[in-house]
């Protein structure tokens, strides 16, 4: 895995003791079977998404009209303004934090790409875009080139700094006032930071807070736009995760013991403690927001990796399991696979996977509860397996049979297996 912010305080997750204790009859019966409770939220949420410009002539900054919005997990559904200035989003959704990328497109200006962080509200979000001149004098200034992408990070109050992951390569970075002017972070008050020339595909973006803890988080760069990131986070006073393991053709799970320090979290180094038999817990965790939180496991033969957000209970492959996937799949190495673990039943699904040199190529399967693999989703999908050929994210949206939906990103890397716990 190569890695995914209001500011709202989180609240704690079900117990995880609990939830051992709530299964203790059945551990004691042989025929007993666990399971996860769903516990996902569905809710409305209502968004007001408007462009402010900003042009080469000091101080002068405008809002924009006639544009509009191009979505990364259905190249097909386009939102427009229609001249009003303001693009108006709603509907009914599944999962506490959801989030869609979406690139911003009008006439004039520097295309801006946004992951769009959803949640239970209603809000508007203003994002800044550079006229082509005033972008151009920018570049002119730094003695850089419009190579590649680039990225505008906002800083919120708790970051001290930003930087890209040492792997990655980026001609310039810079420091921009409120009025979106370089200055020197040594004698004037900054904003906003400005990498210029980066690497696409995905990259690492560290996080240095007021604490001097690094948070990492990974996004994905095309070529020719610019990524906004609005830098919020999410903190967690207490996480609570419990472990269990699905075996081949069961609908039944085990408890999964492992060790604390068999459990890593991806993006920042936080102290996993082991609470019981399959339950581990985090203090005091922060996270950028829009990144689902990820963590590496090392009890089988090769690491495997997960990722949740408010799902408390993990159900993750065994080793015959991933056989029998990878078989399935016809995998032939080289190639990542993503499972995702459903709490509801899906009607359909619409994906785009995007890589450092464009499209990525996705295919599908669909595993119901009968055990059988399927090319389309029935009544009884109980998973869905995506397999890649490349390094890059891949966009999804699922629509479940309520047609409430559901917005999120996850990781293709090479050789790789990912569960997504939704």
């Amino acid at each position: 895995l190569t890695e995914v912010k209001t500011t709202s305080q989180v609240a704690d997750s079900t117990p995880a003791k609990e939830v051992v204790r709530s299964f203790k009859a059945d551990k004691q019966n042989l025929t007993g079977c666990l399971a996860t409770k769903a516990l996902s939220k569905q809710y409305s949420y209502d968004y007001s998404l408007t462009m402010l410009g900003i042009h080469h002539a000091r101080e002068f900054k405008n809002k924009i009209h006639h544009f509009e919005l191009r979505f990364q997990d259905d190249l097909d559904e386009i939102a427009r303004d229609y001249g009003e200035g303001v693009i108006k989003l709603s509907g009914e959704l599944q999962g506490e934090l959801n989030t869609r990328r979406g690139t911003f497109y009008t006439r004039g200006y520097y295309p801006v790409a946004l992951d769009l962080v959803i949640e239970d509200a209603e809000a508007k979000i203003q994002v800044p875009a550079f006229t082509i001149e005033k972008f151009e004098h920018l570049i002119s200034q730094t003695n850089a080139r419009d190579l590649g992408s680039h990225i505008l990070i906002e800083l919120d109050q708790r970051t001290e700094d930003v930087e890209i992951g040492a792997d990655h390569q980026y001609q310039r970075k810079v420091y921009l006032n409120s009025e979106f002017n370089i200055v020197d972070r040594n004698n004037s008050d900054f904003n906003y930071i400005l990498f210029l020339g980066v690497d696409t595909g995905n990259i690492i973006v560290n996080y240095k807070d007021t604490q001097s803890r690094i948070l990492t988080r990974l996004i994905h760069l095309s070529a020719g736009e610019i990524y906004y990131d609005p830098n919020f986070y999410a903190d967690f006073t207490l996480e609570r995760i419990s472990l269990y393991e699905e075996n081949v053709f069961t609908n039944c799970l085990s408890l999964l013991d492992v060790s604390s320090d068999q459990v890593n979290p991806w993006a920042f180094d936080f102290k996993v403690i082991k609470e019981n038999t399959n339950a581990i817990s985090i203090r005091n965790s922060v996270y950028p927001l829009g990144a689902r939180k990820y963590f590496e496991i090392k009890h089988l033969q090769e690491p495997i990796f997960f990722g949740t957000w408010e799902a408390s209970e993990i159900a993750l492959p065994t080793e015959p399991y991933i056989e029998q996937v990878l078989n399935t799949l016809d995998v032939q190495g080289g190639e990542c696979v993503v499972q995702l673990n459903l709490n509801k039943t899906p009607k359909d699904i619409k994906h785009n996977g995007m890589s450092k040199s464009g499209g990525l190529y996705i295919t599908e399967s669909f595993l119901d509860k009968d055990g059988k693999f399927y090319q389309d989703p029935t009544d009884q999908t109980k998973r869905i397996f995506l397999k890649g050929e490349e390094q890059g994210i891949i966009n999804l949206q699922i629509i479940y049979l309520d047609d409430s939906k559901q917005f999120f990103q996850t990781y293709c890397s090479p050789e790789t297996y990912l569960i997504e716990q939704l």
